[in-house]
């Protein structure tokens, strides 16, 4: 699936380590139109984490996902 959204908020890096060794995620809230509205919508990234936490607050991006 893609949407295109601003950048609203980043939120602090997760970071752990479970049995499997260290893990970290990241997370941002990104604002979209949907018909004549604007919607909010919280997406995660575990595989490239760092580079999505450092993402520009306010800044539109194109994102792709797989929802679950």
């Amino acid at each position: 699936m893609e949407i295109t959204g601003r950048i609203k908020t980043v939120l602090p890096l997760q970071q752990g380590t479970s049995q499997r060794g260290p893990w970290s995620k990241a997370t941002v809230i990104i604002e979209f139109m949907s018909g004549n509205y604007p919607k909010i919508l919280a997406l995660d990234n575990m595989s490239k984490a760092a580079e999505f936490a450092a993402l520009p607050v306010g800044a539109e991006f194109t994102f792709w996902f797989e929802p679950s």
